[in-house]
């Protein structure tokens, strides 16, 4: 009777082994489970590769004049893509189309080439432009980027001459632009000047600001500047703001240049006079106590 119960014992062991056993192969490793939720079935989903996309080639905010900039798209891990492109006029007013849509079969990896003339409605449509990728992977993860550029006729850059101190205003612009008028601004906003306009003949042009010549004080400038075509007709209009300009300092009318040992006295022109008058009575008063001396001397030897 002992002997057959603890056949029974060991038969029941064996059986709760084995169904153990079956049990933890079947349950996968830790690190492979992406959510696991209890409902009326145990369901289990694998993590897939994440994807990656980059617009490369292209900074954000940037100004472009011409289009014949290239840049390109990244992408990595990618099962869908899809390109937008939303242009903003001057106006404000903007639209969105896509330039891209594609599915792949399973994950992809790739780079999309592109142009700016790729991107922008039309050689005359200047403003803002908003490229969006928007890509996910095979199992629903979701990537993207972002950037924006400006298309426009022209821009500028203040800049200034570091031996002579000069300033300038350096231009790129359309080929359509042949000529170029300044009206420089003080802070107020009030027009101090107006330079000769300039004729241009490429596509880059670099205007001197004279702000010594014209006489301006020392003070924040800015610079209003129009981009005429072969006609006189206004194609662009653009602002350049905050330039500091430092008036060299003039000598007082009344201060001579001295120079030499005598250049930082601040002797004026009356000074000169008075000093000058000084010394020539003491010179006057010791030549005529030398001649009444000698005189005096004359009649002793006699």
């Amino acid at each position: 009777m002992k002997k057959a119960k603890k056949q029974l014992l060991g038969l029941f062991g064996l059986s709760f082994v084995a169904t153990m056993t079956v049990v933890a192969a079947n349950i996968p490793p830790q690190e492979a489970l992406a959510t696991s939720t209890m409902s009326d079935t145990f369901s289990v989903r694998v993590i897939g590769t994440v994807p990656d996309v980059s617009i490369r080639g292209i900074q954000n905010k940037v100004v472009f004049v011409n289009t014949n900039h290239a840049f390109n798209i990244d992408y990595e891990n990618v099962a869908t893509i899809k390109v937008r492109v939303t242009y903003i006029n001057d106006k404000n007013v903007s639209s969105t189309r896509t330039i891209l849509e594609r599915t792949f079969t399973e994950n992809k990896v790739g780079v999309l080439d592109y142009n700016i003339s790729d991107i922008i409605e039309g050689p005359d449509a200047f403003g803002k432009y908003v490229i969006d990728v928007d890509t996910t992977s095979s199992d629903g993860v979701f990537d993207e980027d972002t950037i924006s550029f400006f298309y426009q006729p022209a821009k500028e850059e203040a800049v200034v001459d570091d031996v002579t101190g000069k300033h300038y205003i350096e231009l790129e612009h359309m080929n359509d632009v042949k000529e170029v008028i300044v009206n420089v601004y003080d802070k107020s906003g009030n027009i101090v000047a107006t330079l000769p306009p300039v004729t241009v003949s490429s596509s880059t042009t670099r205007i001197e600001i004279p702000f010594e010549s014209l006489n301006l004080p020392s003070g924040e400038y800015s610079l209003g500047i129009s981009y005429l075509d072969e006609h006189g007709t206004e194609i662009h209009e653009s602002q350049v703001s905050d330039i500091q300009f430092t008036a060299a300092e003039v000598p007082d009318a009344g201060v001579p240049d001295t120079g030499g040992l005598f250049q930082n006295l601040n002797i004026s022109n009356e000074d000169y006079l008075i000093s000058g008058l000084i010394v020539f009575f003491v010179f006057g008063i010791v030549a005529l106590g030398i001649i009444l001396r000698d005189k005096k001397n004359v009649k002793k030897n006699r």
